[in-house]
């Protein structure tokens, strides 16, 4: 599994513990009980997830390092959304979360991370902006249109 909820549970403790306000929604169909600061929200639909999405701040993908690239659909899924992506700098994602459009932080670095946190929460302008920048790379770059012409572009190149 690619997601550190270690990670996660450590940073949003320490957010918690600075006095700013956070609730911390997992969607997992892992147990996370143990995880104090995050609540469990079960897989759900594609029109329940996307108000998920909607009713959220921002976004935050705490990613191990791993063989495979985990947590992509769900970045790409948040940034169309306009949300303000955290990620941290795991295998994959800095091909979508770079720049302007999300903030990425050390695989493992639970100070990084919550301090990421609490600099988007704390700023309503920095989150609208980054909020923006992602969605318009998801839509310049990640459409259905724009993968199916790259296929067909490859395709066409092999035959």
């Amino acid at each position: 599994v690619s997601r550190d909820y270690a990670l996660l549970n450590e940073a949003t403790s320490a957010v918690l513990g600075t006095g700013v306000g956070l609730r911390c929604l997992v969607r997992t169909d892992r147990d996370i009980s143990d995880y104090r600061s995050l609540i469990r929200v079960p897989p759900a639909s594609f029109p329940a997830l996307r108000e998920l999405y909607r009713s959220a701040d921002i976004f935050v993908m705490p990613a191990k390092n791993t063989m495979h690239a985990g947590g992509i659909n769900a970045l790409l899924e948040a940034m169309s959304c306009g949300l303000p992506v955290i990620c941290t700098s795991s295998s994959g994602l800095g091909d979508y979360a770079k720049g302007d459009r999300a903030r990425v932080v050390p695989v493992g670095d639970a100070v990084a991370l919550a301090n990421a946190i609490v600099a988007l929460v704390g700023d309503h302008e920095a989150r609208l902006s980054v909020g923006r920048a992602a969605r318009a790379f998801v839509e310049e770059h990640c459409s259905l249109p724009r993968y199916s012409s790259r296929l067909a572009s490859i395709l066409a190149s092999v035959a």
